[in-house]
């Protein structure tokens, strides 16, 4: 898995300019109106995704193992909780 750390300003923007794919970031950004965002492993992380992305079709809880092999932008300041996760489930 590919993984961009940025600072937090930069992981919606590199998810808007198709950068990256999806993106992790604390749960308070703006709203995008090209953008939804779901809960991921703890309540003030959101995963950052385009409207229309497969993931945001699921009914069901998004597991860790959809993450793999897509590109990935993450802010410094969740950058431990996301590796302990992924390490966790041997995402990386």
């Amino acid at each position: 898995m590919f993984i961009h750390k940025l600072f937090s300003d930069f992981v919606v923007p590199n998810v808007l300019n198709n950068i990256t794919e999806i993106g992790l970031v604390r749960a308070s950004i703006l709203q995008y109106g090209t953008l939804e965002t779901f809960p991921y492993e703890k309540d003030d992380i959101v995963v950052v995704i385009p409207k229309g992305h497969p993931l945001s079709k699921k009914d069901t809880p998004v597991e860790i193992e959809a993450f793999h092999g897509i590109p990935l932008a993450i802010s410094f300041d969740i950058s431990d909780t996301v590796y302990t996760v992924f390490d966790q489930h041997d995402s990386i």
